[in-house]
């Protein structure tokens, strides 16, 4: 694959600093998930929003991370780019909705690869069948949910590099 394009949102990525913080910590366990444990340049922000890591995964000469904070901007935005990959919170409360990850889910279910990352996923909750990549369904510390995060990114995408 020559580019992995993801389009993440969460309502903390209104923040900028904790949206490079958190891509950061991504870019970084997807290398060490991959196998890749030579150092590689940190992401650069190429456009608000935008991320880019270049030769930091075998699966993908360049991975691309967009970033958006509300779950409209996330839905419109994936029906519209062409994403290998679409994560969502569960909550944006900074928004007001609580339970704004499973409209996204209900709106791309079939037509997009799907991640869910949250520490909220309530008992009993059938969410996590209903995507690709279920990611931190347990872990409340923010570092630890975008290193689990990628992490599984990279995982997915070497296994279904071998099927």
């Amino acid at each position: 694959m020559d580019k992995l394009r993801i389009i993440i949102g969460d309502d903390s990525f209104a923040n900028e600093d904790c949206c490079y913080d958190a891509m950061i910590c991504m870019f970084d366990s997807m290398t060490k998930a991959a196998g890749c444990s030579e150092a590689f340049s940190l992401p650069i922000v190429t456009k608000e929003g935008l991320y880019l890591g270049k030769n930091i995964v075998p699966y993908a000469s360049e991975v691309e991370i967009k970033t958006v904070s509300s779950v409209d901007e996330l839905i419109s935005e994936a029906r519209r780019g062409h994403y290998d990959l679409v994560v969502t919170d569960l909550d944006y409360c900074d928004f007001g909705e609580s339970q704004g990850g499973e409209r996204v889910i209900d709106a791309l279910q079939g037509s997009q690869t799907l991640a869910l990352c949250t520490s909220s996923l309530p008992r009993g909750s059938d969410l996590g069948s209903k995507v690709d990549i279920l990611s931190a369904p347990s872990i409340t510390e923010a570092a630890i949910k975008w290193d689990d995060l990628g992490r599984k990114i990279s995982q997915y995408y070497m296994t279904k590099d071998k099927k």
